[in-house]
This record gives structure tokens, C-alpha cells and sequence, in this order.
């Protein structure tokens, strides 16, 4: 099981390890705040989000202290993730704000790990890729 870590929570919130491209076997991305340069798919290259932080010069886990938050784009943001996935970004920020990013991270593993066996669980999906308990609801998918 991959740990989650701060360099993987995104400068909108999101929690990049919880993320099903980030977690496939086949050409996984490898989070929106790798240096890896050729890694980078053209959504994460042209993040208005990171850009816009960056062009106030705040740190990524700084965006909660933003003035404007939460923008109109992160409320956008955040809406369409809590209807799809059951997570909130601006929440995230919030608690990464309130907390420190060092707790979150810590919140973060326990939440995205499956409780039945144990693996990582991802937003995008509701159940377990190893045991297919549902993690929205706790119960087993199984038949």
C-alpha cells in the first residue's frame, strides 16, 4: 500500500493518491505536483488553479488563506467532487488550513485505506479493488 504524502495532495485539495489515474497499474500520473515534466498530462499543465496561486505567490498548501477563497472555480470544483466522489477539495484546504497539512495527510490515509483488507481505496470508484466492500456505505459488494 502506497502511503499518502504531502506531495500528493494537490493545490486544489484533491488528494492525488486517492485518485484512480493516479493509482493504474499502466502508465499511473503521477500526481499534480510531480517534477516530472514528461509525466504531466495537459489538464495538469494548464491548472488555473496552481497557476493562479502561483501568480500570488502562495504555496499550494497555502490556498485556504487565499482571499478569494473559495473562488468561483473552487466552488465549481468542489461541487462536482462532492456529486461524484463523496470528497470535498475546499474541505481539504480547510482542514489543511485549521490542522496543518501533516494531520490531513494522516486523516487522508486512514480514510482512503479499505478497512476490511487493508488497500488503497479510490474516490473515484465505491468499491475496494481487492476485497469490494464499499467504501460509501461499509458494506460488501460481494455475492
Amino acid at each position: 500500500m502506497e502511503l499518502i504524502t504531502v506531495e500528493m495532495i494537490a493545490p486544489c485539495g484533491v488528494d492525488c493518491g486517492a485518485c484512480s489515474v493516479h493509482q493504474r497499474a499502466k502508465a499511473p500520473c503521477p500526481g499534480c505536483n510531480s517534477l516530472i515534466e514528461d509525466a504531466k498530462t495537459e489538464a495538469r499543465s494548464r491548472c488555473r488553479i496552481k497557476s493562479c496561486l502561483q501568480s500570488k505567490g502562495l504555496h499550494p498548501a497555502d490556498h485556504a488563506f487565499c482571499e478569494k477563497f473559495p473562488c468561483r472555480r473552487m466552488r465549481s470544483l468542489d461541487e462536482r467532487y462532492r456529486l461524484k466522489y463523496a470528497a470535498s477539495p475546499a474541505d481539504n484546504l480547510r482542514t489543511i488550513r485549521d490542522r496543518g497539512i501533516d494531520a490531513f495527510v494522516l486523516d487522508e490515509t486512514v480514510r482512503w485505506t479499505c478497512t476490511q483488507c487493508g488497500a488503497r481505496l479510490s474516490m473515484h470508484k465505491e468499491a475496494c479493488p481487492v476485497c469490494d466492500t464499499n467504501w460509501r456505505n461499509g458494506k460488501t459488494d460481494q455475492f
